[in-house]
């Protein structure tokens, strides 16, 4: 393998990690929140990405009563 060559792979693999790593930093860190259900033995598990205090004002739910 000629040194040009080497030098566009090794360029080609850089870029990859780099966009791979801006995807990740984008989406967040993962949560894991169990809810019981009405019958008390099985659970609801939901995963969540990034920040859990504002994901809980964007998903809340007014109902009325």
């Amino acid at each position: 393998m000629t040194r040009a060559k080497f030098i566009k792979r090794l360029l080609i693999k850089i870029q990859m990690e780099t966009q791979e790593k801006s995807i990740e930093t984008k989406v967040g860190a993962m949560h894991k929140r169990r809810e019981k259900m009405g019958d008390g033995e099985r659970c609801i598990i939901f995963y969540t990405f990034g920040d859990e205090k504002k994901m809980e004002k964007a998903n809340e739910v007014k109902e009325n009563v």
